[in-house]
């Protein structure tokens, strides 16, 4: 008997492509499936697409699961829908997202033929807000089109190779590692793949099954949560790597991401704003690090010209780069 995959999918204010998300959960050539929707306290027409759906989705014999909450970001939407979940292997498709009709079957099959690997992933497409696919994801992974990573933590810290729609996992594995980290509001997911990834082998297709849709309302990467999480998610598991040239390239990575956490500081004209702590911990030896620090001590608007004059250059170069 096939098992049941449940795909997690968690909302907030994205009632005009949730519907999208929803129909590629149709769309699948694997049953039995089911659709965990969990709406984060969402304010605009998502009920109503909700209640479109729930027949449309059973009818085409993918049962239904709801569940509205006060908005708590994604993580805890997602730990939410894994307890709610029936399935015996969990995919997690954001409500922006979308899934080519072999995902599943394909994930699945990986599962089976690999029995140690703890999760499956697939290639990933960039698509914009018509559905156009616009670039690849790079992998990094090299050879054939299918295999087996033998416990990648350290090879996936130096280049991630999945997106978050592009992945299935047991559910005996989530009940080991645990759920995703609630301290980690923006890069939790990365850091379920990197614990996973110490225990566990991963299945892989090169194959593009899932699609990632870049549009504004993308969550900034660079604003003082994703830096904040970025940083602690890779302090946390600095100790765990072994190989020199990885911790190097960790390190520095943990250093950049200072860097640019002081810079924002200094932007919004704030000199700690609680994370201050994360700075003096690490006290990242750069250039830039040591002369935001000494700018920090000064007026206000000298520290947030200095971050302005900073972020733009940054901006220049990535323009004049392309």
């Amino acid at each position: 008997m096939k098992p049941t995959v449940s795909a997690i999918i968690p909302t907030y204010n994205r009632a005009d492509l949730l519907g999208r998300a929803l129909d590629s959960v149709i769309a699948q050539d694997h049953r039995p499936l089911e659709a965990v929707v969990i709406d984060d306290g969402s304010t605009d027409h998502t009920p109503r697409v909700i209640e479109a759906y729930r027949h449309k989705l059973r009818e085409q014999r993918v049962n239904f699961i709801f569940h509205r909450q006060q908005n708590g970001r994604a993580p805890k939407a997602r730990n939410v829908g894994m307890k709610m979940a029936t399935g015996s292997l969990l995919a997690f498709l954001d409500s922006d997202d979308l899934w080519l009709p072999q995902f599943c079957s394909t994930l699945v099959r990986l599962l089976d033929k690999y029995p140690s690997a703890g999760l499956a992933l697939s290639g990933i497409h960039v698509i914009d807000g018509q559905d156009r696919i616009w670039k690849t994801r790079e992998m990094g992974i090299r050879g054939r089109g299918e295999g087996l990573l033998h416990r990648p933590f350290e090879r996936i810290l130096r280049h991630m190779p999945m997106q978050t729609s592009g992945v299935m996992v047991r559910r005996s594995v989530i009940d080991d590692i645990g759920d995703f980290d609630l301290d980690l509001p923006v890069v939790e997911d990365w850091d379920l793949w990197y614990r996973i990834a110490k225990t566990y082998d991963f299945a892989y297709t090169l194959k593009c099954l899932a699609c990632n849709r870049c549009h504004p309302d993308n969550l900034p990467k660079y604003d003082m949560v994703a830096l904040t999480s970025s940083v602690r998610l890779n302090t946390k598991h600095l100790p765990d790597v072994t190989d020199p040239e990885t911790k190097q390239i960790l390190t520095q990575r943990i250093e950049r991401q200072c860097t640019l956490l002081q810079e924002e500081l200094l932007r919004e004209g704030k000199t700690g704003n609680g994370e201050a702590h994360l700075l003096n911990e690490l006290n990242p030896r750069t250039p830039r690090f040591a002369l935001g620090s000494m700018i920090s001590e000064g007026p206000d608007w000298v520290g947030r010209s200095y971050a302005w004059m900073i972020r733009a250059l940054g901006e220049l170069k990535r323009t004049t780069a392309v």
